[in-house]
């Protein structure tokens, strides 16, 4: 049986894609551990690294990859902070998710979750594109969790998507697995986040 994440299209695949993320960790210039944390819609995968005592960093990366996609950045990030680097669920990655973010706001209650799994009050979050995205989520609902926030390309955040990007996507979804379309079909729909943003 295939893992409940379920990008994967055979058992050999996945097994690549595991093996070629562990590999990733030859290019990890600091030590960290990994972690699990239950939340209501997944088991979320995180790779931990950075003293314990300092003040906790959320790192959430772009659309197709996983946390180990921090390497390059790691290091730096982790000098002076308890780096927290998410497979935020339903992509590349290794967290096991057990029903889908279908909106926004179900991306700030997951993430939510996670803080709440690790019982950390406040944080500061890194986001690089959806990864930016998902933490303009968490600001908006759970403002009073989020000490710092930085949003790198952050995609559809500041401003929705050109219509063109979004017929892109919608024409991608026939020829993808059904999988991931809930994805492509949610970065694709008109969000809140111009008129939040502005108001708030």
């Amino acid at each position: 049986m295939l893992s409940t994440n379920n990008i994967y299209t055979s058992h050999e695949g996945e097994a690549q894609f595991y093996a070629a993320y562990e590999d990733m960790f030859s290019l990890w210039p600091v030590p960290h551990e990994s972690i699990d944390v239950q939340t209501r819609y997944s088991r979320t995968h995180i790779n931990v690294s950075g003293p314990e005592d300092a003040p906790p960093l959320f790192l959430l990366h772009a659309t197709g990859f996983s946390s180990t996609a921090w390497f390059a950045n790691i290091g730096a990030l982790s000098r002076n902070h308890r780096a927290y680097v998410v497979d935020i669920i339903g992509d590349a990655g290794i967290s096991k998710i057990s029903q889908r973010l279908q909106s926004w706001t179900d991306h700030a209650v997951w993430l939510s979750d996670v803080l709440d799994g690790l019982v950390i009050e406040q944080a500061g979050l890194v986001g690089h594109s959806q990864g930016g995205w998902m933490a303009m989520a968490l600001a908006l609902s759970y403002l009073q969790k989020v000490n710092k926030l930085v949003m790198l390309a952050p995609a559809a955040s500041i401003h929705p998507f050109a219509w063109y990007v979004r017929l892109n996507f919608v024409l991608l979804q026939h020829m993808i697995r059904p999988s991931a379309k809930s994805q492509l079909k949610m970065a694709a729909a008109k969000g809140p986040f111009s008129r939040n943003v502005l108001s708030k």
